[in-house]
């Protein structure tokens, strides 16, 4: 009989311990899954707000590039029509007063330049 109330003794023990260690680690749950919710709420919230801005700058970007590539397309229309041939020769008449002294070009074929030698 001294073994079982020894036994029981124990056993009574370890229920009273077993109840005071499962209500503490209970609350001890509760807060720490309530600080890792708050931790994602919050690193949630800060990537959504750097993600947001960072959209902004992205989109300011874009315009900007779009418009570099306008102004490109422009600068090399405005080359084109500045150093064509026809407005170069125009300009030399207008302005600096020269003249073509080709009048007509003459091309000789093979037989030709065999019979003036």
């Amino acid at each position: 009989m001294g073994k079982r109330k020894t036994f029981r003794t124990k056993a009574r023990v370890y229920k009273k311990a077993a109840s005071k260690i499962k209500a503490l680690p209970l609350h001890g749950v509760k807060l720490a899954l309530m600080i890792l919710v708050l931790g994602f709420l919050t690193s949630q919230l800060v990537l959504c707000n750097r993600l947001s801005t960072k959209g902004e700058e992205l989109q300011l970007l874009e315009q900007q590039g779009n418009q570099l590539a306008q102004r490109k397309i422009d600068l090399d229309q405005e080359i084109a029509k500045l150093s064509s041939l026809s407005r170069i020769e125009n300009e030399s008449k207008e302005k600096l007063g020269m003249f073509s002294g080709i009048q007509k070009v003459e091309y000789f074929s093979k037989e030709n330049v065999a019979s003036l030698r």
